[in-house]
């Protein structure tokens, strides 16, 4: 299970089947888009090669958008999403 938490403290529902997901990364190393089968979610943001990598292999818990109000700033090299979307599914309030 993997879920998504966005900044303003919102959680969206739990993905269980991401096993049937496509990860698709750019060079750059700042957009990760899923393709699920509830639909597509994309993460944005910077140094997110090693994300990509545990999405592939099933090992993260949850993706955290980053909140300037509530999170440290992060080092220049450190991993951080910055934008969760996710057009087809509906946010927690």
């Amino acid at each position: 299970m993997l879920d998504f938490r966005f900044s303003g403290g919102s959680y969206l529902m739990s993905y269980a089947h991401l096993g049937a997901a496509h990860v698709q990364f750019s060079n750059k190393g700042d957009l990760v888009t899923l393709y699920t089968l509830k639909g597509r979610v994309t993460l944005e943001g910077r140094n997110l090669g090693a994300l990509r990598d545990k999405l592939q292999e099933h090992d993260l818990k949850y993706v955290q958008e980053f909140d300037p109000l509530r999170h440290e700033k992060p080092e220049d090299n450190e991993a951080i999403i910055e934008r969760i979307d996710m057009p087809d599914a509906k946010k927690d309030d």
